[in-house]
């Protein structure tokens, strides 16, 4: 069983949201009604 969540009206600040575990936790919020922000930070494109 899988509980259901209602964020509508709430702001979720995700870091770490590369592919993976913290995209997936971004688009589960977002999905829930929250507004979602999103930052990662990736040395490797400097």
């Amino acid at each position: 069983m899988n509980p259901t969540y209602d964020f509508t009206g709430q702001v979720a600040f995700v870091t770490g949201a590369s592919p993976g575990m913290g995209l997936a936790t971004a688009h589960a919020f977002a999905e829930s009604g929250a507004a979602v922000a999103l930052t990662d930070h990736d040395l490797t494109d400097m």
